[in-house]
């Protein structure tokens, strides 16, 4: 299917190379993520601490973006149209916006306190959008140095609009920090979704989620909030427009279990402990129940494959794959390691002083 649309999130860089010819890379060096694509509640997860200043500092937020979309927008409409554009913006409407217009008016609103009042919240966020767009690595989101509405080239690029041959689009995700991999994943995941809502179907596409218990996990946690919604909409609704998720764990029983209920069909391969036997249990009919007893002795690239995927549960083994397909391992193993003397001092100056390159600020 060479017009396909498959987008594979991959969080470890192990498939640069396993597609050839019919992938298109993105990773650090093109990875363009422009910040005022985000909306409200991602934004929120990248700016604001969640101590007890959470709410004031959401509160400051919310006004300071929506005046500096509108400030954008003025600067950028024709006078006829600026009344009319202005009123229209929402803190979650996807228009661009400058930073700098964000720490001028809270820089304004911070003049306006009285010395009684507090001002740590301003100062806080403040501090926290100055330090995002000085941090090297946050470039692919807030290091433009030229705000300009690219939103089509962005999505053209992440969901190959045309396809030129591609049909997948894997997207390394293993340079973004952690502080903010959430935060990323649930904007490619409401993309998405959006996308296909507004196209009214015309892009189908899947999206892969490699290691999706990391970002979207069971449990409450606020932490991954965002990403859970987002995902968790393609799964209820995405088959309506045409775009479905594919995820891929190794531990079935950390995954949300609301997305993992949407999950037509199930390729289930060894699977050791008794905890995530019995979620994969837990969302098969009755009839398969005896087959999945076999989840535990399971050889290599076997696997049961259970639902609408296939006409009856069965059980299957994968061909053996092309050593120059197969995802990149960077570690072969302690034994074979530890054989390994080439890791002296003048190579772990080498790791230090990229790993101090790479959290240096910009002077």
């Amino acid at each position: 299917h060479q017009h396909a649309r498959v987008v594979m999130l991959d969080v470890h860089n192990e498939y640069p190379g396993a597609f050839g010819e019919m992938a298109e890379l993105v990773d650090q060096n093109n990875l363009r993520l422009p910040f005022w694509l985000l909306n409200f509640q991602e934004l929120t997860a990248a700016f604001v601490s969640t101590d007890h200043w959470r709410d004031a500092e959401i509160e400051i937020l919310s006004e300071a973006v929506l005046s500096s979309k509108r400030k954008y927008s003025e600067a950028q409409s024709s006078r006829l149209r600026r009344t009319t554009e202005a009123a229209g913006l929402t803190v979650d409407t996807p228009t661009p916006f400058r930073l700098s217009d964000v720490v001028a008016f809270i820089d304004d609103q911070l003049g306006k306190l009285e010395r009684s009042q507090a001002t740590t919240p301003y100062r806080r966020l403040k501090a926290r959008v100055e330090a995002l767009v000085a941090d090297p690595r946050y470039t692919f989101m807030f290091g433009s140095l030229m705000i300009e509405d690219t939103m089509t080239s962005v999505l053209s690029q992440l969901f190959r609009i045309p396809t030129g041959g591609k049909p997948v689009t894997v997207i390394n995700l293993a340079s973004v920090p952690t502080e903010i991999l959430d935060v990323v994943i649930s904007l490619l995941s409401r993309l998405a979704f959006d996308l296909a809502v507004w196209s009214e179907g015309a892009a189908p596409m899947l999206l892969v989620c490699e290691e999706a218990h990391r970002y979207a996990p069971t449990g409450h946690s606020d932490e991954f909030m965002p990403t859970r919604q987002a995902l968790s909409r393609i799964a209820k609704e995405g088959r309506k427009y045409g775009v479905s998720l594919a995820l891929i764990t190794q531990r079935p029983s950390e995954l949300d279990p609301t997305i993992l209920s949407q999950c037509s069909t199930v390729i289930a391969m060894r699977l050791s402990t008794e905890r995530d036997q019995s979620v994969v249990r837990a969302n098969t009919h009755e009839g398969a129940l005896d087959l999945l007893d076999f989840l535990p002795l399971l050889g290599d690239r076997e696997a049961i494959v259970l639902g609408q995927g296939v006409a009856m549960p069965m059980r299957m083994k994968f061909k053996n794959v092309q050593a120059s397909r197969l995802p990149t391992i960077r570690h072969e193993g302690f034994s074979k390691g530890w054989t390994n003397t080439d890791f002296d001092t003048h190579a772990l100056e080498e790791v230090v002083r990229r790993w101090r390159l790479s959290l240096r600020a910009k002077s």
